[in-house]
């Protein structure tokens, strides 16, 4: 909607000589047709109208409706107004005047709104017969003369007794009192309306509120019970815990001492190990001075020269030295004649005549050791 459907609305309410006065005041010309007089406006009332709705005509339209403002709101201004109150102003002073009124107020968008909001809900006040408007008696002598001749019908159809001018008056008030009675009417209805739709709604936050404290109620016995459970699970489980503790002490002091055992025998068997990596060596007449013996790669077994008939000889041993010249001639005699002695590996058996051959021996494994290493 624009300004110009609201003006249409307007200018079909103005009586033909409103519309003449317009054309004449602001010389609007409409090709093709006269605007000279009343008649020339009934006949072509409607293609008058159109011509004043053009964008050239639609500018002096507004301004002369700004040079001729509704009488009655001179002194009012209705830029600050609400709809509710431009509807009451309406219903007395006439939708036409409140519309031309917010027009000459330069409020051609609240005026769009004003109209549009009473065709939706006010729309009987729409329902307004056409209208005059006071004229410049110097400038159209024509409707003075037309308006002193209504003046004079007017006077004649009173009643007997009826003051002058009292026939109009009681038509307007009536007009309005009709008016007024059906924004009361429409005004009760919307109120009813309004009250009816509080009412569902009160109803229905109600419901909702019932609905909630329903909820609320389950919600909280579910509240009462997990925390029940919990306190129940917490202390079965502090339970348990003080049981998993002990077990975990016990079972932390028996690996302390079973590493505390496997380190001792760890160093057992490195000891040991050390012990099977050196080179085993069985001396046969052991000499009264052991200084030389000492090595840190061969192990030395040393059987007495007493020994030597009985014992009981074996093939766990890396070499024998027989040290002659530690053994006396029985002892040497008894020893050919030991059998397990014949029977050891020959390559195995040293004849070390004197301790020269010994020191060359021992010197022999400390350079094998220093090979490998």
């Amino acid at each position: 909607m624009t300004g110009k459907d609201v003006w249409r609305w307007i200018l079909t309410k103005f009586d033909n000589d409103v519309i003449l006065q317009i054309h004449k005041k602001k010389k609007v010309v409409c090709n093709g047709f006269r605007t000279n007089t009343i008649q020339d406006i009934s006949a072509n009332r409607n293609r008058l109208i159109t011509n004043l709705l053009n964008k050239s005509n639609y500018k002096k339209l507004v301004l002369w409706a700004a040079e001729n403002p509704p009488p009655e709101f001179k002194k009012l201004t209705l830029v600050d107004k609400e709809m509710n109150e431009l509807v009451d102003i309406a219903a007395e002073g006439g939708v036409p005047d409140v519309l031309i009124k917010l027009f000459c107020e330069s409020q051609e968008r609240k005026a769009i709104q004003f109209f549009a909001f009473l065709q939706d809900e006010h729309s009987s006040l729409l329902e307004f017969p056409n209208q005059s408007i006071r004229v410049d008696e110097k400038v159209e002598p024509q409707l003075i003369e037309k308006k002193h001749e209504e003046k004079e019908v007017d006077e004649k159809s009173q009643e007997p007794g009826q003051p002058k001018g009292d026939g109009k008056k009681v038509q307007k008030l009536a007009k309005k009192l009709e008016n007024l009675t059906e924004v009361l009417k429409k005004r009760d209805e919307n109120y009813k309306t309004k009250m009816e739709d509080l009412e569902k709604s009160h109803r229905q936050t109600i419901q909702k509120l019932d609905e909630k404290n329903n909820l609320y109620g389950t919600l909280l016995k579910e509240k009462e019970a997990l925390e029940k459970r919990y306190r129940e699970e917490k202390n079965k489980w502090e339970l348990e815990r003080k049981q998993f503790e002990e077990t975990i002490a016990h079972f932390q002091k028996e690996v302390t001492q079973l590493k505390a055992t496997i380190h001792n025998e760890l160093e057992v068997n490195v000891l040991n190990d050390d012990e099977i990596n050196k080179y085993q060596i069985m001396v046969i007449g052991k000499p009264a001075f052991m200084t030389h013996f000492q090595s840190e790669t061969i192990n030395f077994t040393f059987i007495e020269g007493n020994d030597v008939h009985d014992f009981s000889f074996t093939e766990d041993f890396d070499e024998y030295w027989v040290l002659s010249y530690e053994l006396s001639n029985p002892e040497q005699f008894l020893l050919k004649y030991n059998d397990s002695y014949t029977n050891l590996n020959p390559e195995k058996v040293y004849i070390c005549k004197d301790f020269n051959v010994v020191k060359r021996q021992i010197k022999k494994y400390n350079r094998l050791e220093e090979r490998v290493f």
